[in-house]
């Protein structure tokens, strides 16, 4: 979350103080949230929040997400601060957004999938962004990937890229992987993105497990985390994304911003983000892993197929999920 002041923030020099508080869904996770020390650290963070709330004569508090919110509750209360909760997840709990709804002045959804589930009419949709100038299309592939995984040149790529969490499906992009090969040989598939929070350990191995299994060790790699993605993204020829209730999923605007076509579901964000048969395809909820294999193999045996689509993308990054359109909605709302 962030306490902001001297507004208009994000075109003008402003101040920002941060507060961190991801951890806190962790604790009720592993049901130690009513443990002392960690009810200590809560309201302590609570403290320290209404002081500087005070102290610095606070305009703004600017919750990041639903684990943010819950810090802003009781600052909210006792100050009467302005209160804006920018909503990036599915709810955990329906009434901790009916209660987080109620609070704020303002809520931000990064999805109309998400705007469906706030409660409240003070709600404004407005997507996540890329940078359109960082992330720039490459007029010709480096083969970083080629050569790290020492792969013929020739070899298409195509990746799921994300965090190792359950409900990003996996499992779906292994078992299409695993069809797709049976008909289309000259491919190579990758798992990019680890657990950041180290909560799905079982998961990794499940998947590593998965791909034994299947027979695909060496059709598949995981390349776990990596901090130059756009390197990497620019190297593939499909993403393909299978998760269900995805809140958004930047990855989809990242690739579409790098030309790269992509194949999505139609649960959640994505039928919002990718425009089905012009950039990329958007599939069925049902039936998953068949048609992902069909939209793989059309695309793969097409070279002009991915390219087209892949402009197309590069268009609607451009045009919808432009970041300096982001910032102006976000700023415009803000000195409302």
């Amino acid at each position: 979350m962030e306490l902001i002041f001297n507004h208009p923030l994000i075109l003008k020099s402003h101040s920002v103080i941060h507060f961190q508080s991801r951890s806190l869904f962790r604790f009720i996770k592993k049901f130690k949230i009513f443990h002392p020390l960690n009810v200590w650290k809560f309201f302590y963070i609570v403290y320290q929040i209404i002081k500087k709330i005070k102290k610095e004569k606070v305009d703004i508090l600017y919750a990041h997400s639903i684990q943010s919110i819950l810090y802003c509750i009781i600052p909210k209360m006792m100050t009467r601060i302005k209160l804006i909760w920018h909503v990036r997840d599915n709810p955990p709990f329906k009434l901790i957004y009916k209660i987080s709804a109620l609070i704020s002045d303002e809520a931000i959804c990064v999805s109309e999938y998400i705007n469906r589930q706030v409660p409240g009419q003070n709600k404004k949709t407005i997507y996540n962004a890329v940078n359109t100038k960082d992330f720039t299309p490459a007029s010709t592939k480096s083969g970083l990937i080629h050569q790290e995984l020492q792969l013929n040149p020739d070899k298409k790529l195509v990746a799921q890229i994300g965090q190792l969490v359950p409900w990003k499906n996996h499992p779906l992009f292994i078992l299409a992987a695993r069809d797709i090969l049976k008909e289309y040989k000259n491919v190579h598939f990758l798992i990019v993105g680890e657990d950041l929070f180290n909560e799905n350990e079982r998961y990794n191995d499940y998947l590593k497990k998965l791909v034994q299994n299947t027979g695909m060790e060496s059709h598949i790699s995981f390349l776990g985390y990596k901090h130059n993605i756009k390197e990497y993204m620019r190297e593939i020829d499909i993403l393909i994304h299978p998760a269900t209730t995805e809140p958004f999923g930047r990855v989809l605007i990242e690739a579409m911003a790098l030309e790269k076509p992509v194949i999505a579901v139609n649960s959640g964000s994505p039928p919002e983000i990718v425009l089905n048969n012009k950039t990329g395809y958007v599939i069925n909820a049902n039936n998953i892993i068949p048609q992902l294999k069909e939209k793989a193999i059309q695309l793969l045996a097409n070279e002009h197929l991915i390219k087209s689509m892949g402009k197309a993308g590069r268009m609607r990054a451009e045009d919808v999920f432009n970041i300096d359109k982001h910032v102006m909605a976000i700023s415009e709302l803000v000195e409302k």
